[in-house]
């Protein structure tokens, strides 16, 4: 654990990846998961999604050949908003679900998808599709209870899943990504602190 000081007393999440004093404070996403803890001004935490190979594609994900020789010239880890409340440990699950490749089943509503045939989809936006006993209504019509780490329920429950086919996803992304810990595509150079950049294209989520 690292205490940084700044002068800022809270940051806009998306805001904060692209701050070069971040860059700076990050520990080698070779070796470890950085996790920024602090306050957001739009109570957001931020988990950003993986790059990888070329050779080993993941619907969903960049891929691209740069860093195999290049190390991260961008921020890569987790902001965490604290106070965290009683949802903090499912809500550091989440971010480091997009951290490891996965997408939230009610990405773009019922025209998007998270890639994975045994989630729910389902429009997150629509008050209609909530009701007062925690059933979620997905984009057929199914009634559900929303138990997965990656979703979004007004149900009480306390114990959330991931699914089989996102299991498949964080497991792909273990083995493959790019500054990911154990993964085995490790970038040739380490970690240069100096060569911060902004690149597009950025990819985050809540």
């Amino acid at each position: 654990m690292e205490r940084i000081y700044r002068p800022e007393t809270s940051f806009v999440s998306l805001d904060f990846f692209q701050a070069g004093w971040a860059f700076q404070s990050m520990w080698n996403p070779n070796k470890y998961m950085n996790v920024w803890m602090a306050k957001t001004s739009d109570y957001t935490s931020r988990g950003t999604m993986p790059y990888v190979p070329n050779d080993y594609p993941l619907a969903g994900l960049i891929a691209t050949d740069y860093y195999k020789d290049n190390p991260p010239n961008y921020v890569e880890g987790i902001l965490f908003l604290t106070p965290g409340g009683s949802y903090a440990g499912t809500s550091l699950t989440h971010e480091t679900g997009h951290f490891l490749g996965l997408i939230h089943p009610y990405e773009d509503a019922c025209g998007g998808t998270d890639y994975c045939n045994d989630t729910y989809q389902y429009d997150k936006k629509s008050g209609t599709n909530f009701d007062a006993n925690g059933y979620t209504t997905d984009c057929n019509g199914t009634k559900f209870i929303e138990k997965n780490f990656m979703g979004w329920t007004l149900s009480t429950i306390t114990e959330f899943v991931f699914s089989q086919n996102q299991v498949s996803r964080l497991e792909h992304s273990l083995k493959y990504a790019y500054h990911r810990p154990g993964s085995s595509t490790i970038s040739a150079r380490m970690l240069n602190n100096n060569s911060f950049e902004k690149i597009p294209p950025f990819m985050s989520y809540e």
